[in-house]
């Protein structure tokens, strides 16, 4: 190899390779930089004197190295992989490798030559994006106090539900009784805990098929959309009326709470997300008004939390 050639692969970051298509991908050649990228030198990896460079590939990404490299050698297409290598001091890297095989005039692969790169940094900003963006989902559609899904989730389920998959769904909507009284007598942070104690035992009593949601203040919501017969969605109202209205002690108070509900149906008050909301907050309104732990059904029922 000219001098010049060698000098600049040498001085480019990164490895430039030649191996043998074998059984152990015998290196044929490696430029300098596989010292910077492995910790290992020249002389330990070149005709695998000591060890292979393959045998540094992590165990987990072997088969898909292996695959790619041969599916790419049989189609006459280059490859281009990233895979985690491990360093001499014991920690794994995250590397970029393009390569081509290299045929003789009967079409028979005699060498793979490509160039290997660290590419850890820009893994290490790609998580953190990752990160980033499930932070500002998680703000946009996730309640910060209670943790549960907020309004924007529960809108878009509704639609998405209705619009998209023309499901019918029922919607609970519930307020609490006597929560203003918990803020007035204890305070604002007594009456948060008091939402988590409740979003917690919301969560508890409302079956895992069903989305559960704080809409704001001391409402919330929850979407049946796998069960939405009348008899059941009104059952689980007064399962929630029962569960909510158990003694609460909360920092060392004990606090009194009841639900009023209202339930809405999309078969009967409209399929549209906004006319299922409206159906439901004006039968919970109407709960409200008549008294305490009590069930509004949008067609005009209204029922005690007994059964």
């Amino acid at each position: 190899m000219p001098i010049r050639y060698k000098e600049l692969m040498n001085n480019i970051p990164g490895v430039f390779f030649r191996c043998a298509c074998d059984e152990h991908w015998t290196m044929r050649h490696m430029s300098e930089g596989v010292e910077a990228l492995t910790g290992y030198g020249v002389n330990h990896i070149v005709g695998n004197k000591v060890f292979s460079f393959a045998s540094l590939i992590h165990p987990d990404d072997v088969d898909y190295v292996e695959r790619e490299v041969l599916d790419a050698v049989e189609s006459h297409a280059s490859w281009n992989l990233e895979y985690r290598l491990k360093r001499r001091d014991g920690n794994y890297i995250w590397v970029s490798e393009q390569g081509v095989g290299i045929y003789d005039a009967n079409n028979k692969v005699e060498y793979l030559d490509g160039f290997v790169a660290d590419i850890s940094e820009r893994k290490r900003i790609e998580e953190a994006l990752l990160h980033s963006e499930e932070r500002i989902r998680e703000l946009a559609y996730y309640d910060s106090l209670t943790g549960l899904p907020n309004r924007n989730l529960m809108f878009e389920t509704i639609t998405d539900q209705l619009e998209i998959l023309y499901r019918s769904v029922a919607l609970l909507y519930i307020d609490l009784d006597r929560f203003k009284a918990v803020n007035d007598s204890f305070g604002h942070d007594v009456g948060d805990e008091t939402l988590v104690k409740v979003a917690k035992r919301l969560q508890q009593v409302v079956p895992k098929d069903e989305l559960v949601a704080r809409i704001g203040g001391d409402e919330f919501m929850v979407l049946c959309r796998s069960n939405t017969d009348t008899d059941t969605c009104i059952q689980l109202a007064r399962n929630i009326i029962d569960q909510v209205g158990k003694p609460l002690t909360v920092c060392g108070n004990a606090v009194e709470l009841g639900a009023s509900i209202g339930i809405g149906f999309s078969d009967t008050d409209g399929s549209s997300m906004r006319a299922l909301i409206t159906s439901a907050d004006n039968a919970m309104f109407k709960a409200k008004q008549a008294g305490m732990n009590l069930i509004q059904i949008s067609n005009g029922y209204l029922l005690n939390k007994a059964a």
